[in-house]
């Protein structure tokens, strides 16, 4: 049987406890946390699934603490959201209020029944009942109005608008119904549009500054986890030098008490070490239901969005879409250059087309004129050219014969012969200025080419820039994370190295003594009674200490159930009451409605029956007044018709005196 010494053994574990754990790399990454750099840790976590807890060595009240200041935190982040959404809410409904009011009929006195809640948009039974009142109301309008119709008694409407009043109702109300429909313009859409648009930006800028908030508590309590896992390391480290040193010293220590010591240290270590796996275990649940809870909250997306977009790094930035963002535009300024040039070609050939007209149009009006002052000969050219103009005039084209023209008709044709050399010369300024004009287009129009290919080169540059710039970030991101990659990937070797080199080195040792129990079982009869009393000493003192902390533990888990189950009581009583005030209102609102509708339809046909009375009477009236008045025409006309007789007869005797009276030029003419 081979035997294990303990001075063997008390070499190896001095070696393993100078073995250093961290190297220069680790610490620099250490020392770098308070930058803006990924925690190797949080980077594990999520790519191996590994859940795990420091190694707590402290009371059980450091724990409570912690749990309770996350919890604490975590419900003032959703009320403070919550809060600020209200708040959001309550402005966006008192300014959709007071446009509501301004463009409504106004209230003559307070409004009594108002209402401060509003129903719920999925609430299929309200919105169900209301249409069927509804329908039900507008059934029994239609059915009063074609019955009054059908009787007769009214006439269509005439009138711009009526005023409705109802004086019986305890809410009196004043509607005015008018022809013109009361629309909204396309500014004010636009601007309860902007808005809108603005109230959502706030919304959003506040949801990641609460965000920025959570990640750096959470990032906060991570390093003080961390920090507080390296001290209780470190501490762990000095005690087992120190007992190492003290057992190094102890020298009258007998053989069997060092082997008694050694076999209390591996059962402590065994029992250190399944509670550390309890509590793996119960982080990992912890941890699930963290994860189910902030798949329930609104919040909490986001932020595992900006977690992982903290752990992983993304390859591809945001730049790569300000980068075709730009192309876009630079394409977008490209085609509307063109465009524009070619708009300006077109303009530059419309106005020479029509200036060549214009010099065409008065060369043939110059012609025109000279043509009858000239020879045949001349004449003939003239015509030539007047048919090259296009000219359709016959009269002009197919002169009559004329005789030989006099010695002044030659004299003239001489002055039009020096007239078309002034035309001729006239003719060649206007087409040498023509082509300086062109000239000076198609300089100004090289230079816009110019200037469009230098800006097209800038934006070409400006773009490779950029591009070059992305590739350089991509690049510089690229191996930023294949550093942390490194640092991860060597940070879990070592802590696997750590965990799953250490306990089968322990179990390894404990195999080993029990081979030494069973060489020398008769001497481990005397050994086990002697330290029987001192075992059962400790047992007894360990199970006081944990059955006090599990007490502690359930008298803290009695109270946090009871203040649960009371919150949740108080916000069903809450629901509860919030749901009758809200009947409450509906089924008020669905009286005051049907009141108010019945009140609105009586008045209606009260004030149909008075017009249709009214326009009786009118009519009656107009009727009276037109015949007294057609009663008095044939008094009338009878003095009309002597007041005539009395002109005719002066007529006649004035033209019995004067005879070559001309009575149309008075305009007492008799007619026949």
């Amino acid at each position: 049987m081979k035997t294990v010494h303990f001075e063997e053994v008390k070499d190896v574990m001095e070696q393993m406890l100078k073995t250093p754990i961290f190297e220069t790399p680790e610490k620099r990454m250490l020392a770098t946390l308070s930058k803006k750099m990924l925690d190797p840790n949080l980077v594990m976590d999520v790519r191996h699934k590994i859940f795990h807890e420091p190694l707590s060595l402290s009371p059980s009240k450091d724990v409570i603490l912690q749990e309770a200041k996350r919890l604490i935190l975590n419900e003032e982040t959703q009320a403070l959201y919550r809060r600020q959404e209200e708040n959001m809410l309550e402005s966006e409904l008192k300014r959709f209020q007071s446009q509501l009011q301004k463009s409504r009929p106004k209230f003559r006195g307070p409004y009594i029944c108002s209402r401060k809640i509003m129903a719920n948009s999925n609430d299929d039974q309200f919105w169900a009942g209301l249409t069927g009142i509804a329908k039900k109301e507008i059934e029994i309008l239609s059915d009063t109005v074609t019955e009054i119709e059908s009787s007769g008694r009214i006439e269509p409407k005439t009138e711009q608008s009526a005023k409705l009043e109802v004086s019986n109702y305890h809410c009196p109300i004043v509607v005015t119904i008018k022809d013109k429909p009361i629309t909204e313009s396309k500014e004010d859409r636009l601007e309860l549009m902007r808005r809108v648009f603005k109230a959502l930006r706030r919304n959003v800028v506040q949801e990641r500054q609460l965000q920025d908030l959570r990640i750096k508590v959470q990032e906060r309590i991570t390093t003080q986890r961390l920090q507080h896992t390296f001290h209780t390391w470190r501490t762990f480290v000095d005690n087992a030098r120190n007992r190492a040193q003290l057992k190094k010293d102890g020298k009258e220590m007998s053989k069997e008490r060092k082997i008694e010591l050694f076999v209390n240290a591996i059962s402590e270590k065994q029992k250190e070490l399944a509670k550390l796996q309890n509590k793996t275990n119960s982080a990992d649940v912890s941890a699930t239901l963290r994860r189910t809870q902030s798949a329930d909250h609104p919040i909490n997306p986001i932020s595992v969005k900006k977690n992982s977009a903290k752990t992983l790094t993304v390859v591809d930035p945001p730049a790569k879409h300000r980068l075709n963002a730009q192309r876009r535009i630079i394409a977008e300024q490209k085609a509307k250059l063109a465009e524009q040039n070619r708009i300006i070609e077109d303009l530059k050939l419309k106005q020479i087309e029509k200036e060549t007209q214009r010099a065409s149009q008065d060369t043939v009006n110059v012609a025109k004129e000279v043509l009858a002052h000239v020879g045949g000969r001349t004449r003939r050219t003239l015509i030539k050219l007047i048919r090259d103009e296009g000219c359709k005039d016959k009269s002009i084209v197919e002169p009559p014969r004329l005789p030989s023209p006099p010695k002044f008709l030659i004299r003239m044709e001489a002055r039009a012969e020096a007239r078309r050399e002034r035309v001729k010369r006239a003719q060649e300024e206007r087409e040498k200025k023509m082509e300086e004009k062109r000239k000076k287009e198609e300089s100004e129009r090289r230079a816009e080419d110019e200037e469009r290919k230098r800006l097209q080169l800038e934006a070409q540059k400006e773009a490779r820039r950029l591009r070059e710039e992305q590739e350089q970030r991509r690049a510089r991101e690229a191996e930023r994370t294949k550093q942390l990659n490194q640092i991860a990937d060597d940070f879990r070797r070592k802590y696997l190295l750590r965990r799953y080199m250490m306990e089968p080195f322990f179990r390894l040792i404990d195999t080993k003594y029990n081979y030494i129990k069973i060489a020398d079982d008769h001497y481990q009869g005397s050994l086990l009674r002697r330290t029987l009393g001192i075992w059962l000493k400790e047992t007894h003192e360990r199970i006081s200490v944990k059955m006090d902390l599990a007490s502690a533990v359930y008298n803290r888990n009695i109270l946090w159930y009871v203040f649960r189950d009371w919150r949740d009581f108080t916000r069903s009583e809450a629901k509860k009451m919030q749901v009758a005030t809200d009947f409450h209102d509906m089924r008020l609102q669905e009286k005051c409605l049907r009141a108010w509708n019945a009140k609105t339809v009586e008045s209606k046909v009260q004030t149909l029956n008075d017009e249709q009375l009214a326009r009786e009477h009118y009519g009656k009236r107009l009727r009276a007044k037109y015949f007294a008045r057609w009663k008095d025409y044939p008094t009338i006309a009878w003095d009309m018709k002597e007041k005539e007789k009395r002109k005719d007869k002066w007529r006649e005797l004035v033209q019995r005196v004067i005879p070559d009276f001309d009575p149309k030029q008075r305009g007492v003419a008799i007619e026949d």
